[in-house]
């Protein structure tokens, strides 16, 4: 499957993110650095089904920006689920926490799966085999995730058990992790700008199309 396709969710995003760079007259270096995510995270995960069968799932965590604060995103399950588009929300809630100037930065995650289909049982493990998956690339200090489309209250305890779980003998290194600096810190303030002047350019394209039409 072509995760990467040029006319999928992350183009918009980033045409968008061009756009309001243009605008604010965005440099060069802070303009890359927020152009990728900064980690793209990829687990295959086999889960046992009620049938006794195994089935292998793949998940994603995309951290795209930390300026502001740790990464926060939600968690989909949803058939749909894919690079491309989990790189696109991450961008979005990077915009949206710095929009709304709350000390979070953008993430998102999912896997591919149809909620709808699994038992409890088997969401609890898929959801148990995710967060063990991901290991140390998720924290209180580091990435929260959140229910999103096809995960609730109840996915979230899952994840939080077994996070807890894992950690309570490597605690040390997720506070390592958690506090580590990065080699390079884009100013709260282009992140800011840039996403004022993203979501004025949306309004602005969705007015003209409109009048348009």
């Amino acid at each position: 499957m072509n995760e990467q396709r040029r006319d999928g969710l992350f183009s918009t995003a980033m045409a968008q993110f061009h756009r309001a760079a243009d605008l604010i007259e965005l440099d060069e270096t802070h303009r890359a650095l927020l152009s990728q995510p900064k980690n793209e995270i990829i687990v295959n995960f086999p889960v046992l089904m009620d049938d006794g069968s195994y089935e292998v799932f793949r998940g994603y965590r995309i951290q795209h920006n930390d300026t502001l604060g740790p990464y926060k995103g939600g968690v989909r399950y949803h058939p749909a689920v894919n690079l491309d588009g989990v790189k696109a929300l991450a961008a979005w809630m990077t915009w949206k926490t710095a929009l709304c100037d709350v000390p979070f930065g953008g993430g998102m995650g999912g896997v591919a799966c149809d909620p709808n289909t699994l038992s409890t049982d088997e969401l609890a493990r898929i959801t148990r085999r995710f967060t063990y998956a991901l290991g140390n690339n998720i924290g209180p200090e580091i990435d929260i995730p959140a229910p999103d489309m096809g995960t609730n209250a109840q996915v979230m305890v899952w994840m939080m058990d077994t996070f807890a779980a894992a950690s309570a003998d490597s605690s040390s290194a997720f506070e390592a992790a958690g506090f580590a600096a990065s080699a390079v810190r884009i100013p709260a303030a282009a992140v800011m700008a840039a996403a004022a002047s993203s979501s004025a350019a949306a309004a602005s394209a969705a007015a003209a199309a409109s009048a348009a039409a």
